[in-house]
């Protein structure tokens, strides 16, 4: 858990059902998700994640508002 995903994971960041095909296949351990969730929060893991980028996200169409907004973005 806290080396992150490995490339034998074959993913970038590791989910709940990530960890429990692990746990099975590495330790022969069954859990279900909810058993999974339970037991890392007791541990003090919690299950935050990035925000999403939408994909039609464009970072140079939001420099203009950047400049016009009254409020926001002034540093």
């Amino acid at each position: 858990m806290e080396a992150g995903a490995t490339p034998a994971d074959g993913v970038c960041t590791l989910r709940g059902k990530d960890i429990v095909r692990i746990l099975k296949q590495e330790m022969g351990v069954k859990h279900t998700l909810g058993s999974l969730y339970g037991m890392l929060d007791r541990l003090g893991y919690s299950c935050l994640s990035p925000r999403p980028r939408h994909e039609k996200n464009d970072p140079k169409a939001l420099e203009p508002f950047k400049e016009q907004s009254p409020f926001l973005f002034r540093g």
